[in-house]
């Protein structure tokens, strides 16, 4: 834990291999924001959630998969509360669009 300048390449890495992987984009906000850099942490939190949606739920089973984004973007408000209604907004959509109720 805590090793969050190691952990950036690691996502530059994934994003090189896969340039629509929306959870790299949020664990890299993520990341970001707690290294201090906060314009760069909602940048990427904005583009993962942009491209999460269809992405992370490729495969199946997509409901499955879509609960599992819903907690792990519920979690995130812990670290980037300020976040919170790009995250609400990106959960109600995952919710309405594979009919889920929290």
């Amino acid at each position: 834990m805590g090793r969050f300048e190691e952990a950036l390449p690691e996502f530059a890495r994934a994003l090189e291999a896969s340039p629509d992987y929306g959870w790299a984009f949020i664990n890299r906000g993520a990341t970001s924001w707690e290294l201090g850099r906060h314009g760069e942490a909602m940048a990427q939190l904005d583009r993962g959630v942009e491209l999460s949606p269809d992405h992370v739920l490729d495969g199946a089973p997509q409901r499955g998969r879509a609960q599992e984004l819903i907690l792990a973007l519920r979690s995130l408000l812990v670290i980037i509360p300020s976040a919170e209604p790009r995250i609400l907004a990106l959960c109600r959509t995952v919710e309405e669009r594979f009919a889920i109720h929290q």
